[in-house]
């Protein structure tokens, strides 16, 4: 977990959405006893983000974390496929 956050500062947009995704897979099959420390740390990672778009990201991903919440949205995997059809339809046609 560790090397993920120390990267994670280089994620922007849906990049990072879905690396806050990994940090909920992972959290599932944790104790929460590890929910302050990873909060730090994403705490810690949000800082040394250079995009304050993302930098704000981390910092609600962190915050949800501490309370115990996810700290991204779970992927849907149906509305992801329908949105690249929707792109493939539309950059190559029918």
């Amino acid at each position: 977990m560790y090397a993920l956050v120390e990267v994670l500062p280089q994620f922007e947009g849906e990049d990072l959405e879905s690396q806050l995704q990994t940090y909920d897979t992972l959290l599932a099959m944790l104790s929460p006893a590890v929910r302050p420390e990873l909060s730090a740390l994403l705490t810690k990672a949000a800082a040394a983000t250079a995009n304050a778009t993302s930098r704000a990201r981390i910092e609600r991903a962190a915050q949800a974390i501490a309370r115990g919440d996810r700290a991204a949205e779970p992927y849907r995997h149906e509305e992801a496929m329908k949105k690249y059809r929707e792109e493939h339809r539309r950059s190559f046609g029918p």
